[in-house]
């Protein structure tokens, strides 16, 4: 050891105030103390000090003070005054403020354009900003004397979003943790295993149920015992059962909030896919586990991010060789059937967060050569078998999926014959709608004699599939006759096509209905829930503001009141533009069914007033004055008289006289789909698979 450099134990004993002194490196690698240094005559060398550990920050004052000021600009700039916040007599309304929501010309931006004038990604705009005069102007002759109070809790002009999960898969230099203490206890595991198998698999058909079960049973004890793959699986199993779960079943299993539940699994589930390496996987479970995890948040999660992450789920299954057939036919049997559920499962989500992100979906169709799913059962399928099981030919476990392939398929292949997408052809307002009435038709009529004559309406999903493709084609005729396909946004519809598109409209909300009434169907409400269809909700709001009592209106009253309370956050979320334009809208068109029916004398008590319309109300602070609609002329209140069965009115009326302005449907179409809503039939086109992919399966 040299002059210059005193050991360790010389700066000890020289120094008044003894420093932190680490061993050499020598010393460090050994473990030995530094006086071998000495014995050995090798230069003593001070190691570096480590890395001083990261320490969660204090949140201080002066964070605190910036935060509030942030917060209070923003209240500011929303035209809320902090002053009417503070003060005691507003502080028992449950409204915040004062929303000024009518009035405002629409802005839109330009976004990318494809070479045919659609847009291939459409910018976000401020959807208060394009609240239309015609629904919310709170000035309009139907409704001058209608205060409206909007609770807009919201503090910030952007939605609130989840965590980013983006930002966590892509890290891949961080540590990887060990996740294996952070499982359910084994009973709660099987209990939430089990609501996978009741609720989710039966949509999603992309594991091997039987082979599954035989790691949960043999691993559920010891959870360190799952390998990174299958503990991202089982984490995501997690999460997809807490989302189809309802709040009671969850407390009951877990002993904890659903909405709390779901956000801490689906953090770990996040981490387990980053442990499991997501983004360098050539293993099938793990890109299972992100599928079921991309399931599991698409009803909460941001729809921009949402696309691309899907993307993800994408390029995986093409770097597998999952959308090349060839390849999967030299797989073993079992592998090249769980492909093909996989790229097709991809294939319709992709599909699907495509539309809710307001992506051209027409240049997402499926080019590739994958063929379809067999029709078994999951007992028919063995990980060791050599030959391909015999289909049945009725209905099967798989009978769900193969609808949806087989609807995309159906799409995909007249678009070819045609040169043209024919979702746009049903959208084209020059295309007769007889015309596309007989595609429709013909192709109902495949569906019927391939799924739906097998199906047994006394099985839950069988009925779920029935409905399902009662509800597709309703879907597409609603996309043939919407009035927002055409310039004048369906002024010039005669009473005919407008009776028929109001029938398609009542039929997709009575359906829906139906679902939530059957107890046999309350597992499947998670993807009920999530297709439900706001367009034909909306269309018939609209219809009742004009056709405001008879047999007709009373019927679809009932409907739309029960829809209400299925779908709770419709009616209660007040910090979603879309739900408060729909509240308003519900709100406008009870109004006039009041004040027809006190013209007929049938005056309405407040107890009489069904409970939807009357949280509506306590939430907006309405003070309906029913002479406000005084200015119907008695010209509509004779039609109006006219469709109910109960009067007799003589004389013609013609229904186009009493239609007022159209709603403006284009408004509409932006508020639904700014607020990831999915329409018409997007969620069954299919995505662009070019990459022929040859890496191996393993």
């Amino acid at each position: 050891m040299s002059a210059e450099e005193p050991s360790p134990t010389q700066i000890y004993n020289t120094s008044s105030k003894p420093p932190k002194v680490f061993s050499c490196v020598l010393c460090a690698q050994r473990k030995q103390p530094c006086s071998n240094c000495i014995k050995s005559g090798v230069s003593c060398t001070p190691g570096a000090p480590p890395k001083p550990r990261s320490r969660r920050r204090r949140v201080i004052e002066t964070d605190v003070a910036a935060r509030l000021q942030r917060y209070e600009e923003l209240l500011q700039r929303h035209g809320i005054k902090l002053e009417e916040l503070d003060d005691p007599s507003t502080s028992k309304s449950p409204q915040v403020a004062t929303a000024n929501i009518g009035g405002v010309s629409p802005s839109h931006g330009s976004g990318i354009t494809g070479k045919d004038g659609l847009p291939l990604y459409a910018p976000h705009t401020n959807l208060w900003s394009t609240l239309s005069d015609e629904i919310l102007d709170a000035s309009s002759d139907d409704e001058r004397d209608l205060s409206i109070r909007i609770a807009n809790q919201s503090l910030d002009s952007e939605p609130s979003t989840p965590p980013h999960v983006e930002l966590e898969l892509f890290d891949l230099d961080s540590p990887r943790p060990d996740l294996s203490s952070l499982h359910p206890e084994p009973l709660q595991i099987f209990r939430l295993w089990q609501a996978f198998l009741d609720n989710v698999h039966p949509l999603s058909k992309i594991i091997h149920a039987p082979s599954i079960q035989q790691q949960i049973s043999f691993a559920s004890g010891s959870p360190q015992n799952f390998s990174k793959p299958m503990q991202a699986l089982m984490f995501s199993i997690y999460t997809c059962s807490i989302a189809s779960m309802r709040d009671e079943e969850c407390m009951e299993i877990l002993g904890e909030d659903r909405k709390l539940a779901h956000r801490r699994f689906a953090g770990i589930a996040k981490k387990a896919l980053t442990v499991a390496g997501l983004l360098t996987t050539h293993d099938t479970t793990v890109l299972q586990a992100f599928v079921l995890f991309l399931l599991s948040i698409r009803n909460i999660y941001d729809p921009q991010a949402l696309w691309i992450l899907t993307g993800i789920a994408v390029r995986l299954a093409e770097r597998l060789g999952l959308n090349h057939e060839p390849f999967l036919e030299s797989l073993s049997v079992f592998d090249a059937e769980y492909g093909r559920r996989i790229v097709w499962q991809i294939a319709i989500l992709d599909g699907h967060t495509a539309g809710i992100a307001r992506v051209d979906t027409s240049r997402t169709i499926y080019r590739g050569n994958t063929k379809f799913p067999l029709n078994v059962n999951d007992a028919d399928l063995d990980v060791n078998m050599r030959e391909r099981p015999q289909e049945h030919t009725g209905a099967t476990e798989m009978i769900f999926c193969l609808i949806r392939c087989e609807f995309g398929s159906q799409l995909h292949n007249q678009a070819a014959i045609e040169g043209n997408s024919m979702l746009r052809l049903l959208g084209d307002p020059s295309t007769p709608v007889a015309d596309k009435e007989i595609f429709i038709s013909k192709l109902e009529k495949v569906f019927e004699e391939r799924f739906v004559k097998h199906c047994d309406p006394a099985i839950p999903l069988q009925l779920l599939s029935m409905v399902m493709v009662k509800v597709m084609f309703g879907r597409l005729r609603l996309a043939a006759r919407h009035p927002r396909r055409f310039p004048d946004r369906g002024a010039t519809m005669s009473q005919e096509e407008k009776d028929s598109l109001f029938a398609i409209c009542l039929m997709m909300t009575e359906y829906d209905n139906q679902g939530h009434r059957l107890s046999g169907m309350h597992r499947f409400m998670w993807h009920v829930r999530a297709n439900f269809q706001l367009d034909a909700f909306v269309y018939i709001l609209n219809d009742l503001r004009h056709n405001t009592v008879g047999d007709r209106a009373d019927h679809a009253w009932r409907e739309i009141l029960e829809c209400f309370e299925h779908h709770n956050d419709v009616l209660t979320d007040t910090k979603n533009p879309l739900h408060v334009a729909i509240g308003n809208l519900a709100l406008k068109s009870w109004a006039a069914r009041e004040s027809m029916l006190a013209r007929l004398g049938q005056t309405l008590s407040n107890e009489e007033v069904p409970r939807p319309i009357s949280i509506l109300r306590s939430q907006r602070s309405i003070v309906v004055n029913k002479e406000n609609y005084s200015n119907f002329s008695d010209q509509r209140a004779a039609g109006e008289l006219a469709q109910n069965q109960d009067f007799q009115v003589t004389g013609s009326i013609s229904f186009d006289s009493m239609d007022s302005t159209p709603i403006d449907w284009e408004y509409w179409n932006d508020l639904i789909n700014a607020s990831g809503v999915m329409m018409d039939d997007t969620q069954y086109q299919q995505p662009t698979y070019d990459v022929k992919a040859t890496n191996c399966w393993k």
